[in-house]
């Protein structure tokens, strides 16, 4: 009788532990539904490419833009979920990216003033000084795009994008001639279309917050492109289509192209 009460006992202990066992060893994956809206704000950093890469004296070589960095800069993008799975989203994409290029031994403008136009007539290039000399190339650009999500069971979701862009670009160029004080330089502000594509990767941690990493290759641009001599003092325009009429090493388009890669957080609102 005590043997049975005792096996009772046991039964009934494995009975009441099976389940929290069974519990234990079940790792339930969340699957978030496809969110309305999607808005992700994202740090940038941009690396030039070729044709806009180079040296401050290639600047003014006409050959390409002289900078050779991206500084820090921003991105933000509302996307839109067009269909029940999440996997199509339209979106507005808001940014800023700097570039930046320097010559520690160099003032490329040797008057340190332009005040006859510029560029200069023929083939003619100002004369260097002993001197130090920075480049700024900025660009505000918006962008309409779509986004393919390949949509699986996990928190994690590969997708594509593509988008065309208006970019607004200007920039500063400094020179600091030896025993001179500073002297800055404007690049006029320049309407440009362009287009970029990219890839990336979102994680999503709860229902309303993930993180994401995108990388873009973006071509400023692509449409646009104007070149023309100017007579105001201490300005320059942006000098990227091909005119030697203006000047003779003005020969070739400088193509504005360079690669984004971005990180930053992700929030989701609603539910599709």
């Amino acid at each position: 009788m005590k043997t049975k009460n005792f096996s009772s006992v046991i039964l009934l202990i494995v009975i009441f532990c099976i389940p929290s066992f069974v519990n234990s060893q079940v790792v339930y994956s969340t699957k978030f539904k496809p969110p309305q809206v999607n808005i992700e704000v994202l740090f940038s950093y941009a690396q030039p490419f070729p044709n806009m890469y180079g040296t401050v004296s290639d600047f003014f070589a006409f050959k390409n833009y002289g900078v050779k960095n991206g500084l820090p800069g921003a991105q933000v993008n509302v996307k839109l979920t067009a269909d029940k799975k999440g996997r199509i989203l339209p979106y507005l994409s808001l940014g800023y990216n700097l570039f930046y290029g320097k010559d520690n031994g160099t003032a490329f403008i040797d008057s340190n003033i332009i005040n006859s136009g510029y560029p200069l007539p023929g083939s003619t290039q100002y004369n260097t000084v002993s001197g130090s000399s920075k480049i700024y190339l900025h660009n505000f650009n918006a962008g309409l795009g779509f986004s393919y999500a390949f949509t699986n069971k996990s928190r994690w979701t590969p997708h594509l994008d593509a988008e065309l862009d208006l970019n607004m670009l200007f920039g500063t160029y400094r020179q600091t001639p030896y025993n001179t004080g500073e002297t800055s330089f404007t690049i006029k502000n320049a309407a440009r279309f362009g287009f970029g594509v990219g890839a990336g990767i979102k994680v999503r941690i709860t229902k309303a917050f993930g993180l994401a990493f995108t990388t873009k290759y973006k071509f400023a641009n692509v449409l646009g492109k104007n070149s023309e001599r100017i007579f105001e003092q201490n300005k320059m325009t942006l000098l990227d289509k091909a005119n030697t009429g203006i000047n003779g090493n003005l020969s070739k388009d400088r193509h504005i192209q360079y690669i984004e890669v971005l990180l930053g957080v992700s929030f989701y609102i609603g539910r599709k």
